[in-house]
């Protein structure tokens, strides 16, 4: 790759990434969707998530989803009011293949039947150029037997040459409601200024809404998801995929984006209670990014 280009990437990446607070969508089953079903949340760990994501009441509707993130057993599914749901993940990729630009991600989760908590960390290196790090915690709530909502505290702190490092903050907001067993409609708001503390980019606020419909026949299942998504003064961003587990254990999924034209592939597999995914991406402008994630979930 000649330097011109990984300079252009590079400016691409920090003016335009990060002044969203760099919350792309690449955890777990995300990196095989484009972020695609974040809003009523598919996955449920990783910067960038719905606020309102969590396991916990509807774990016996979507043990066997294909876009379920739940590792629950089946005896947990006669009495999930007694389950305790907890996890760990983490996840590392090199944006559109630079070898000087690194990403990487863990996080963790628990979740009782009515509340959950989740912490998550992100760190972006430029080597030699720029570092930043984002932290967030997120609890969460399942209220009206149906719906499900929480909040995020960010801190971001940023450090470069030529840059003093400091700390801003900001807050997000999701709502999920699950309309039938099996079609869930969310929404959720990222970005938003944190009371009077250090805040950048507000006008970077992101919002994304969407629906997904699932379907579950024996072993195989499968989920449509259909978001919207908005970054600051931006067009709006239809994001769609498909996920399906053709054998348990193996999960497959696809996205696409438009304007500019993304795809993705993505392929997890689950033995007992760990799970690995790897996904590949392509940016119609930026290139192709490979992905890779282990979780732990219980």
């Amino acid at each position: 790759m000649n330097s011109l280009k990984v300079f252009l990437i590079l400016i691409a990446y920090c003016w335009k990434f990060v002044p969203a607070e760099n919350v792309a969508l690449v955890s777990g089953l995300y990196s095989g969707t484009l972020g695609a079903g974040a809003a009523t949340g598919l996955e449920r760990m990783g910067i960038g998530n719905s606020p309102a994501a969590m396991t916990g009441k509807e774990v016996s509707d979507s043990d066997y989803s294909a876009g379920s993130a739940s590792f629950a057993s089946s005896p947990e599914r006669g009495n999930p009011s007694s389950v305790t749901h907890f996890g760990l993940h983490f996840d590392f990729y090199r944006p559109y293949g630079l070898d000087v630009l690194e990403v990487s991600e863990l996080g963790g989760f628990i979740d009782k039947n009515h509340w959950g908590m989740s912490f998550n960390a992100r760190q972006t290196d430029v080597e030699g150029l720029y570092q930043e790090q984002l932290f967030s915690l997120n609890p969460v709530f399942h209220f009206l037997n149906q719906c499900k909502g929480g909040f995020t505290i960010n801190g971001l702190k940023i450090a470069g040459q030529g840059i003093d490092p400091f700390l801003a903050w900001h807050q997000d907001w999701g709502l999920i409601w699950s309309i039938l067993p099996k079609l869930k409609l969310g929404g959720m708001v990222q970005g938003l200024p944190l009371w009077n503390l250090n805040s950048i980019n507000t006008d970077r606020i992101i919002w994304q809404f969407g629906l997904e419909a699932s379907s579950i026949r024996k072993h195989f299942s499968q989920s449509l998801h259909l978001d919207f998504r908005k970054n600051g003064a931006g067009k709006w961003q239809t994001l769609t995929s498909l996920s399906f587990k053709p054998f348990p254990g193996l999960g497959l999924s696809t996205g696409l984006a438009l304007t500019p034209m993304q795809l993705s592939l993505g392929f997890d597999y689950q033995w007992g209670h760990w799970r690995t995914t790897q996904s590949l991406r392509y940016h119609q402008i930026l290139g192709r990014t490979l992905i890779s994630g282990l979780s732990f979930k219980g």
